[in-house]
């Protein structure tokens, strides 16, 4: 009897669902770091609006 009787088709389906999983993980940070830059842009032109007003003033 083989040592590892997983066949390969099973094997393949293994590795898809290993990369399945990391590919996930790579556009969840990305969608992480692309809400904290939309954030971190949102906050620097409130300031300057807030600046801007003050000056009017």
């Amino acid at each position: 009897m083989a040592k590892n009787p997983r066949s390969g088709s099973q094997k393949r389906k293994e590795k898809g669902e290993e990369r399945e999983k990391y590919w996930a993980q790579v556009v969840k940070e990305q969608a992480k770091k692309e809400k904290a830059k939309k954030a971190k842009e949102k906050r620097e032109k409130a300031k300057k609006e807030k600046e801007e007003k003050e000056k009017a003033e």
